[in-house]
């Protein structure tokens, strides 16, 4: 995976010596791996590796990447080298001082200590502040702005399910005449379900968007799924309840209407003849 803060490496020349292009290879290697790795990853070392393993480990990757040592066949690299050595540098400072490297370590425990745990949280938590302010703007009616701002952390955590569920929701504020982005909203729900499938919102969602539709059973479908998930959803329950009092209203074939009413009539019949 190439670096995400600079271009990535040059490819090596032709005619390098046989040295010169396994020293190119493998500066080119680490340069592009540095986002990836943490720092005993890039020191080459176990968790319990010792301070001076580490500073002498630190020393022998200086020597062959420190951006002043590299042959002339390799000055091209320079850039890449002159990163790779402060990085170099920052894991050798973390890990040689006991008390950054016991909470450097419990950053790797839990998951983090690269630059790319690094930028996934940092997304996280910008994404999270994002969608709370789109919320905002979309019960203010500021469809476009919430759309603006729920865009921008989609696209850095794009497979969150509550994110999903509120584009398509706000598609179906935003839209309210019968050529609406149906598609796209239930499209965007249906990715939502499959990240969560007990996403409360996003089966109300939906079952309001097919209610919409004119598809009434698999909204009511949607409906129960909300109210399992949660007994308390009073919108879900007064959609259910809605549509049982219309299923009941409906008169039962052969009940009081037209049949009945002939099966009365033959039956008069019947008896004044006898």
């Amino acid at each position: 995976m190439a670096a995400s803060f600079a271009a990535p490496a040059p490819p090596a020349p032709m005619g390098l010596s046989r040295n010169d292009d396994a020293r190119w290879t493998e500066l080119a290697l680490t340069y592009e791996r540095l986002d990836d790795v943490n720092h005993f990853e890039l020191l080459k070392l176990q968790q319990s590796a010792p301070a001076d393993a580490v500073s002498a480990a630190y020393y022998a990757l200086v020597k062959k990447f420190h951006p002043d040592r590299l042959p002339t066949a390799l000055a091209p690299l320079t850039r890449c080298a002159q990163v790779v050595f402060e990085r170099l540098t920052e894991a050798h400072e973390t890990l040689i001082n006991p008390k950054t490297r016991e909470e450097y370590v419990k950053a790797v425990a839990a998951g983090g200590g690269t630059r790319a745990s690094e930028r996934m949280m940092r997304d996280v938590l910008e994404s999270a502040m994002e969608f709370q302010k789109a919320e905002v703007l979309m019960r203010r009616r500021d469809y476009s702005q919430a759309m603006q701002l729920l865009r921008s952390a989609m696209n850095k955590n794009p497979d969150e399910s509550d994110y999903l569920a509120l584009y398509a929701w706000i598609l179906h504020l935003q839209n309210q005449s019968d050529n609406a982005p149906f598609d796209d909203m239930l499209r965007s729900l249906d990715r939502a379900l499959r990240s969560n499938p007990r996403n409360e919102r996003a089966h109300y969602y939906k079952g309001t968007i097919l209610k919409r539709m004119k598809r009434d059973n698999e909204a009511i479908r949607h409906f129960k799924h909300a109210m399992d998930i949660n007994p308390r959803n009073v919108d879900a329950a007064r959609e259910v309840r809605i549509a049982e009092m219309r299923k009941d209203s409906k008169p039962p074939p052969g009940g009081a209407g037209g049949a009945g009413i002939l099966s009365r009539l033959f039956g008069s019949t019947k008896g004044d003849d006898d």
